[in-house]
């Protein structure tokens, strides 16, 4: 389950998995493991695509039902399709 916390340190690394493995903290690469990196990165992937308007209807249907299972709030879906405006 991705939450704020992991969008914090995703954010905080600008998304740069090197810098995570180099610099974060102890604390930080505990809790944010591969497997939560590797699905916030593929949604960053899939809203980029979006943004553009490089895919279908249900493909943007399909990205935002992933989201809704996979963020443990409504608020955290939502600043995550907001990190892809910067």
């Amino acid at each position: 389950m991705i939450t704020k916390e992991h969008l914090e340190i995703y954010k905080k690394y600008h998304g740069n998995e090197d810098a995570l493995a180099h610099v974060a903290t102890l604390t930080e690469k505990e809790f944010m493991d591969y497997k939560h990196w590797s699905l916030i990165d593929g949604f960053m992937q899939d809203l980029f695509l979006i943004k553009n308007k490089k895919v279908s209807i249900s493909f943007i249907e399909d990205v935002n039902k992933r989201l809704k299972e996979c963020c443990d709030t409504e608020n955290t879906a939502q600043i995550l399709k907001e990190m892809i405006l910067f």
